[in-house]
């Protein structure tokens, strides 16, 4: 809890500070002579409860009990009965305290004895002085109007962020100020406060000297002492710092989960490869072991004389044995590209953490990532294109992350296609002059807004379905090209095919960093 600097003897009210656990750690000189003891005969931890119970004071609102786990400005009317029987209205008003970084660590509370009526004129003033002070230190923007929806009060801060002093806006309406970039009734009618007694909150966007922020609003309703009349409050504060940590917090946390995910995930598919190649290598050595079988069969059969005029399978035989060997060549044709696509499932399923940079085809490593993904291609286009430049010379770099970083931008690609008939192509150059391979995906789907090219990952049709985890996979893909001293590039505008571009230089050995 950060320190809290409090005048005691030249405080007039009674203020008390208090962290989050609820205890009490200071109290000003009216404080300790409102309720008869000072902070020194407190115990250690005290907590408003048992400050009350020391001080034999009861009728004490719940609501007062746990201020210290409120994080709003606020206020708390209550009737305290004391001792010596005499009951006392007290005013709180409750503002909260954060440290540095903006985090909530306790709160102030200021009592004043609501007895207006029989203070003097100065005694009044320099108590509204007081709170005047108190107010305009305060990080919060604060203000309050009248019932006429006039400015009877703002601090200083209030008044900064439109460029204006107090003095420019006590006494006027909204209407009666130019305020920069906003009008502050736009969000909700102060009438309709009023009127109801029911306090607003809500987060809305707001423009201050050319940068837009982010601002959590709260107006509260005033009642006035006499029947008639009241007003409002209202107080605000930047949460933009906050609404990103918060964002940040998410981001990790989903990122957290989803290795999580992925750690599970390489141990199902790296045990489901196992299961599938041990049948299939059985399989393939039969498979091979028919085909030296039959050869010897036929052999037999020609020499020997059988008669060879009966049907096998329902063909003659001489139309069989030739239909035969290469229905047994499939097979281990078939088996063999089972086996290729196995190796490839548990190089991608099992990581290398350790992984170094090595001589890599990049054309190789494409072809793999389209093997996995080419049913889903299928799946959402006619026209798939790829185009391998033959000159591709090899670089240094991770195989494991690059083809991570293909399988994710084809199947974004993949996503952003609304109808078969769009294309989806990939091609692969060397620019020699330049000394990089550049790989481009291009999509026929819905583009991204021109003002987003170079921010978004995904066009707009598809973000919404994809959710945060577009998030983990941009930063993932940015940070994976950046580690190979890359560049990505988006090319696109709405109703136009949108390309992806990704460059990777070619280097020495020696130069290359080992992440």
């Amino acid at each position: 809890m950060r320190n809290v600097v409090l005048s005691k003897a030249f405080m007039p009210n009674a203020i008390i500070v208090i962290d989050l656990n609820g205890t009490i750690q200071e109290i000003t000189q009216a404080a300790e002579a409102l309720f008869g003891i000072t902070y020194s005969h407190l115990p250690e931890k005290c907590s408003l409860k048992t400050f009350f119970l020391l001080c034999k004071v009861t009728n004490v609102n719940t609501d007062l009990l746990d201020v210290h786990t409120r994080n709003n400005f606020d206020s708390i009317e209550s009737e305290l009965l004391f001792e010596d029987g005499t009951c006392r209205h007290i005013l709180w008003v409750i503002n909260p305290l954060r440290n540095d970084s903006g985090s909530h660590v306790g709160v102030v509370i200021c009592g004043t004895e609501l007895s207006i009526g029989k203070e003097s004129p100065s005694e009044f003033n320099d108590s509204e002085s007081m709170y005047r002070s108190l107010f305009d230190n305060f990080p919060e923007r604060i203000y309050i109007k009248n019932e006429s929806l006039r400015y009877i009060y703002c601090n200083v801060h209030f008044a900064a962020d439109f460029s204006l002093t107090p003095s420019e806006i006590i006494g006027r309406k909204d209407s009666d100020i130019l305020f920069p970039d906003r009008n502050i009734s736009d969000d909700i009618d102060d009438l309709h406060i009023i009127s109801s007694g029911c306090p607003y909150c809500a987060e809305t966007k707001m423009c201050i000297n050319g940068d837009e922020y982010l601002m959590q609003f709260i107006r509260y309703p005033l009642q006035a002492q006499s029947s008639k009349g009241g007003g409002v409050i209202g107080i605000y504060r930047d949460i933009t710092s906050e609404k990103k940590m918060r964002e940040e917090d998410v981001l990790e946390k989903m990122q957290a989960a989803q290795a999580d995910k992925t750690a599970a995930l390489e141990i199902l598919v790296a045990g489901v490869a196992h299961q599938i190649n041990n049948p299939n290598q059985y399989i393939f050595s039969s498979v091979q072991i028919l085909i030296r079988a039959w050869r010897d069969m036929q052999e037999i059969i020609e020499s020997d004389g059988i008669k060879t005029n009966r049907k096998v399978a329902g063909l003659k035989y001489e139309d069989f044995k030739k239909e035969l060997p290469k229905i047994m060549m499939r097979m281990k044709n078939g088996s063999e590209n089972i086996s290729s696509v196995i190796r490839e499932l548990r190089d991608y399923a099992i990581p290398n953490p350790q992984q170094s940079f090595e001589l890599v085809n990049i054309n190789d490593v494409l072809n793999a990532a389209i093997k996995f993904t080419l049913y889903h291609i299928n799946s959402r286009t006619n026209r798939f294109y790829l185009t391998l430049s033959d000159d591709i010379p090899e670089i240094f770099g991770k195989k494991q992350v690059l083809e991570h970083v293909f399988i994710t931008l084809i199947l974004t690609s993949c996503q952003a296609i609304t109808s078969r008939d769009q294309s989806f192509t990939i091609t692969t150059q060397f620019i020699d002059d330049l000394k990089y391979v550049e790989i481009s995906f291009m999509d026929g789907g819905s583009g991204i807004e021109e003002e987003n090219i170079n921010q978004d990952f995904l066009p707009s049709s598809s973000r919404s379905s994809i959710g945060q985890k577009v998030d983990f996979e941009k930063e993932n893909t940015k940070k994976v090209i950046r580690e190979h001293d890359g560049e990505i590039e988006f090319n696109s505008t709405i109703d136009n095919s949108r390309i992806i571009n990704i460059r990777l230089p070619i280097h020495e050995l020696d130069n290359i960093k080992n992440a």
